[in-house]
């Protein structure tokens, strides 16, 4: 997204990007349906831009584009640059309730809802099954069935939320484990939620996926943190509200209770890839980095297709100057999110390494997440990770203040990464730690 102030979207391809459309099918929006677009006095027709809040205003106003929730991606996206870990601000078609029961259905009520959703639907029940585990593998194939399944049962059983849930969080997942622009999964994820939500106000799934999205897009961190708990409390026993919570006060710089909800995550759900990945890297920010490596590399080991594992080895040989073993899990880590783009900036880096080592190659890297700054206005923060893996704590701060400026939702939450740890005590980066 290209921001020129705070809150513009500079040409069609971006406010295509924003909507989740082409640039062909936002222009014939603005004819036909009213797509609030202004343009560049003397620019002609393809100089235009468009004010954020006005879009999503639009966007709520708009039947189809929140029915595009339950649809599943038709393509897979590779138009995200750089380690870019939370997304842009959230784009809700429902207002979240001020008061929501609290009551708790009983344990042989969950039970029986657990085991057969669809209730005498076999066929549904089955789809809803099979679909959660496509979920579950974090796989780019996965997740794409996944949605088609969810999207189908939300369409044939639109008053039961369960679908729904699956939606949200699919989307929340393939921001992460594939390149779908951020804006779209969390519009989505958070639309999907909020749908569970007014029919199941007590729904766990939801509560968490909710909480995603308003911590880690919005950048309210009090309504996350606090929907995190609600989640927690409506079903004690669920791994991933305990993980997710977690994640989140490493955003806090929390570590040692975000090692602890972790650790419970894992105790709930030993099998997880995902959750010993984020234990390890709840380890690393805390400082212990010997243990992290070994869980990292163990779990690629044991789960060679789990991206997220090699993404984290990728940041942290990064960091620790071991370029060659970044080369190789940075490259790895691209292949299996399908993301075509970093591909060729983790080979072009790679060229440069081989030609003159470690300062052409992150030359090269930071090249890169500039150019894609300038045409798509994101970035700002993964660019600041670049040169903090380069010490230049000069560029550090300019980059970060920059992200602050254009109000990137990472720069909220800077304690859980590890390229920011060491600048915590640093006056000139005080701000960034600060509660919000």
């Amino acid at each position: 997204m290209a921001n020129i102030g705070q809150e513009r979207l500079m040409g069609w391809k971006a406010i295509g990007n924003f909507v989740g459309r082409d640039a062909r099918t936002v222009r014939r929006w603005e004819a036909e349906r009213g797509l609030p677009v202004n343009r560049v006095p003397g620019g002609g027709s393809a100089s235009v831009w468009a004010d954020v809040a006005e879009l999503r205003a639009w966007m709520a106003r708009d039947s189809t584009i929140q029915s595009d929730v339950i649809a599943a991606p038709k393509t897979l996206f590779g138009v995200r640059a750089g380690w870019v870990l939370a997304g842009i601000a959230l784009v809700s078609a429902i207002a979240v309730p001020i008061a929501m029961s609290r009551r708790v259905p009983t344990v042989a009520a969950q039970a029986a809802a657990h085991a057969a959703p669809y209730g005498s639907d076999q066929q549904a029940n089955d789809t809803y099954r099979a679909a959660s585990y496509a979920m579950n593998t974090r796989s780019v194939a996965g997740l794409f069935d996944a949605a088609q399944k969810f999207g189908a049962l939300a369409t044939k059983h639109p008053g039961n939320a369960r679908a729904y849930v699956g939606l949200a969080e699919t989307n929340l997942l393939l921001r992460e484990f594939n390149s779908i622009p951020e804006e779209i999964a969390y519009r989505r994820a958070g639309f999907a939620a909020q749908k569970a939500l007014a029919l199941d106000p007590n729904s766990p799934g939801a509560l968490r996926s909710l909480a995603f999205v308003k911590y880690w897009s919005d950048g309210d961190r009090a309504a996350g943190l606090d929907l995190f708990r609600r989640a927690i409390a409506a079903d004690p026993s669920d791994s991933q509200s305990h993980h997710w919570y977690g994640t989140a006060l490493l955003g806090e710089g929390r570590y040692a209770e975000a090692l602890k909800s972790i650790n419970r995550a894992r105790a709930l759900n030993p099998g997880s890839s995902a959750i010993s990945a984020d234990e390890a890297a709840a380890r690393w920010v805390a400082g212990d980095h010997v243990s992290a490596l070994a869980s990292l590399r163990k779990i690629t080991e044991i789960d060679p297709n789990f991206s997220g594992a090699h993404s984290y080895l990728a940041r942290y040989y990064l960091l620790q100057k071991d370029d060659r073993a970044f080369l190789a899990e940075a490259t790895i880590a691209a292949r299996l999110k399908r993301d075509a783009d970093h591909s060729r900036v983790i080979a072009s880096a790679a060229t440069a390494y081989r030609t003159s080592g470690r300062a052409a190659m992150l030359a090269s890297l930071i090249a890169s997440a500039e150019q894609s700054f300038r045409q798509s206005g994101e970035g700002a923060t993964a660019i600041a990770m670049l040169y903090a893996a380069n010490g230049d704590r000069k560029q550090v701060l300019a980059w970060l203040t920059r992200a602050e400026a254009i109000r990137e939702p990472s720069i909220r939450s800077l304690a859980a990464y590890p390229e920011f740890v060491s600048y915590r005590g640093d006056p000139a980066f005080k701000r960034f730690f600060a509660a919000r």
